[in-house]
């Protein structure tokens, strides 16, 4: 079963809470994972029913505007980096919908 604008699952615990009017800004941090190399790219991935906004960073965090979504709705929002030796890693924040 996928989280993608599901209603809440046990199993995949939501990071982030946002109302469906709001928008947020979703941090990824990279330091403990990049050793001595830097971010070449970032792209961000997210579902149907998310909208992405400015996309920002330096150094090692970069972070994205998020509105939308269905209340009772978890999405996973997902920053996709490749690092200046080539490796390209994935991390994932689960943001959970709700009437705040």
């Amino acid at each position: 079963m996928t989280d993608y604008g599901d209603t809440m699952t046990p199993d995949c615990p939501a990071d982030l809470e946002k109302d469906p009017d709001n928008t947020i800004r979703v941090p990824f941090y990279w330091a403990s994972q990049l050793g001595t190399e830097t971010i070449s790219a970032s792209d961000f991935v997210l579902p149907d029913g998310l909208t992405e906004g400015t996309n920002s960073g330096s150094g090692s965090t970069r972070y994205t505007l998020v509105s939308g979504g269905s209340c009772g709705g978890k999405y996973r929002v997902t920053n996709r980096i490749t690092t200046s030796g080539g490796r390209t890693l994935d991390q994932t924040k689960v943001v959970l919908v709700k009437e705040l």
